[in-house]
């Protein structure tokens, strides 16, 4: 074959190669794209949800017990759908659990699993905190927890609580009394840190500090574990007008972020599209109105100001992010 002829075969393949990336591109279904943000780091959507939330709001504090344990579809849903000031409270960073991207593990995997969390959260629409309970591995017994743990937890929990002053707190492992040790320590301890939060008598440093008590209005729990009340559906799968994704979409994609934990390898699972639902913890009546409409309590003012931050792990300290 001459010089010549070589030429003309790869120009062709290579024209050919073009035609057939350019049918494929063209043709391909649009995929919504997250809009753009400006240089100071705020979206278009961004704005008109941040409008949206300056009115009176009702503030919604979810917990659990680590990183990936969050509803994450439940809590796009409740600030990008319902317009809720929506937190996320973590009781420990993850440190004591598997690393699937590298060798990082204790307080080095824990930054990471903050970091990879804190991104969750944003794509969420949700603030972020942390208690100083540690991570200590995978837990056979709630007693076994509670006696690691001592008070550190449940005083952060009510630190948080007096700081963000939410109207609802739902409770991710309420009812929840076998598996993991973490998980059913902190559906033991949330309505526990709920009481104490409201008790003028309890932990009065934290008085002395400005975060005066506070009472929550209502105590949730994720639908199906045991409450006796009715169970709550979130339309999740409906679009956001202002992002053009289903809130189940932007949270799975937030929830993504959390690589360590080898989610990417099960985004599409069905447990991850699971329906989102709620209850009362107390097994009364629980409607749609009550999440959506504002339900704040008078002089609540804005979240309280905290007075130390920690970001970076030590010796599993830390508590807000």
């Amino acid at each position: 074959m001459t010089v010549c002829a070589t030429r003309k075969k790869i120009f062709f393949n290579a024209a050919a190669a073009a035609i057939v990336l350019t049918f494929f591109f063209t043709t391909m279904p649009l995929r919504a794209q997250r809009p753009a943000k400006d240089p100071n780091g705020q979206s278009l959507p961004d704005a008109i949800e941040a409008i949206d939330r300056a009115r009176v709001a009702t503030r919604v504090l979810f917990i659990t017990a680590h990183p990936d344990d969050e509803a994450s579809t439940l809590l796009t849903y409740l600030s990008r759908g319902a317009s809720d000031d929506v937190a996320l409270l973590t009781l420990t960073r993850g440190e004591g659990g598997q690393n699937a991207i590298g060798s990082e593990q204790g307080p080095k995997l824990a930054v990471i699993r903050s970091a990879e969390l804190y991104a969750a959260a944003q794509t969420y629409g949700a603030k972020l905190f942390f208690t100083r309970a540690p991570d200590f591995g995978f837990s056979k017994t709630m007693e076994e927890t509670l006696k690691i743990w001592g008070d550190t937890a449940t005083g952060d929990m009510v630190r948080v609580i007096r700081t963000f002053r939410p109207d609802i707190v739902i409770n991710g492992w309420g009812s929840v009394r076998q598996g993991h040790g973490n998980h059913q320590a902190s559906g033991f301890l949330t309505p526990k840190a709920v009481e104490l939060a409201a008790d003028p008598k309890a932990y009065p440093d934290l008085i002395a500090e400005g975060l005066t008590p506070w009472k929550v209005g209502m105590l949730l729990q994720q639908g199906g574990r045991g409450a006796n009340g009715a169970t709550l559906t979130l339309p999740v799968n409906d679009i956001s007008p202002v992002w053009g994704e289903s809130y189940g979409e932007i949270g799975r994609a937030g929830f993504a972020n959390q690589r360590s934990q080898g989610v990417v390898a099960f985004t599409n699972s069905s447990f991850l599209r699971r329906p989102a639902t709620v209850q009362r913890s107390d097994g009364g009546n629980l409607d749609a109105a009550t999440i959506a409409q504002p339900v704040s309590q008078p002089n609540r003012g804005p979240i309280a100001r905290v007075t130390q931050v920690k970001l970076v792990p030590q010796s599993g300290s830390a508590l807000f992010m």
